[in-house]
């Protein structure tokens, strides 16, 4: 074993502890599979194939700023005891950059207040609306009717909503109705996502949502596809298996001639790994760790982009970023 250039496995925590300090003795280079924690890596020669759920961080800010840089921002945890860190690390990353105010046209909130005027019931025919509360502000009709070729300053930040203390009331109340609302929701309960995706399409109609769930919304099940795509959901995986490719396609079907039976996730993750590593091993040689990070090779399910992390190992940085539409998830660049 002391002669191997490379070993993949074990599968759990406290036996790949064991097997990677005998690969650090030997020189080893050694390659988790299943473990998105970060302690496996205090051995320089370890390669995390399972991307870390703070790298999704630098995505979202990424994506909100290139598909939504106008929108209102939103992020919805579950409580206040969990991913607090990490809520504050995005709202850091998302403010960076940001314009401190937005300007928007007097004569555009003028016909806000009109439009809901219609909507009021409490409201004769014919009476309209005195004032409005826009993103915090109120605003008056009378004001914007004496200022109508000129604009209305509103602050421009990253509001943090804890559901369990403000509910639904607190997203509606920081909402924007003049402008599009990103809601990132950061939460690993499936009831809250079920409860949160559902009380956001009833509000559809009035205020334009996209939803953002993270960091493990993709493996929820029975969430309602139609609401999924009502709002445009957009969540991350780190891995995505398209059936309508050629090589998924062969896959399959070398995999049920041998097998007699239908490939499971764990048999794509050993197909990327195997095909990888064996040929970075050819291409590169034993002493690879140098190219690694340069790497790309077309895999079935996923990407592999390895970061050096300071002194310790390797942790792949790809997460794949899913869009519903069309009663299905398309994978975005």
């Amino acid at each position: 074993l002391m002669e191997m250039d490379l070993i993949i496995g074990p599968l759990f925590r406290k036996n790949f502890k064991l097997v990677s300090n005998y690969a650090k003795l030997f020189d080893i280079k050694i390659v988790n599979p299943l473990t998105i924690r970060d302690e496996v890596l205090d051995y320089e020669y370890v390669f995390k194939i399972k991307p870390s759920q703070t790298t999704q961080l630098d995505l979202v800010d990424q994506l909100v700023k290139s598909d939504y840089p106008d929108a209102k921002i939103l992020i919805v945890r579950h409580n206040q005891f969990r991913y607090g860190e990490m809520t504050d690390m995005l709202r850091n990353m998302l403010e960076r950059g940001m314009h401190e105010k937005i300007q928007i046209a007097n004569s555009l909130l003028d016909n806000i207040i009109k439009d809901y005027s219609l909507l009021d019931t409490t409201l004769a025919r014919g009476e309209m609306l005195e004032n409005l509360i826009v993103e915090d502000v109120m605003v008056y009709r009378e004001f914007l009717e004496l200022q109508m070729e000129d604009s209305t300053s509103f602050q421009n930040r990253v509001d943090e909503i804890v559901y369990t203390e403000e509910g639904i009331e607190g997203v509606l109340k920081k909402a924007s109705i003049i402008r599009p609302t990103v809601v990132i929701a950061i939460s690993d309960k499936k009831v809250f996502a079920l409860e949160l995706l559902t009380r956001l399409n009833e509000v559809r109609d009035s205020l334009n949502i996209t939803l953002i769930g993270f960091p493990n919304w993709y493996t929820f099940s029975a969430m309602e596809t139609e609401y999924l795509q009502n709002l445009e959901t957009h969540v991350l995986s780190d891995s995505y298996i398209d059936y309508d490719k050629p090589d998924i396609i062969s896959f399959i079907k070398t995999y049920r001639e041998h097998y007699y039976t239908e490939p499971m996730k764990y048999a794509y993750d050993g197909f990327d790994i195997g095909y990888y590593f064996l040929s970075a091993l050819l291409k590169y040689g034993k002493n690879n760790e140098r190219c690694i990070p340069y790497y790309e090779l077309n895999l079935l399910q996923n990407k592999y982009y390895f970061r050096h992390k300071r002194n310790n190992g390797f942790e792949n940085q790809h997460w794949n970023v899913l869009r519903y539409e069309n009663y299905s998830t398309t994978k975005l660049n």
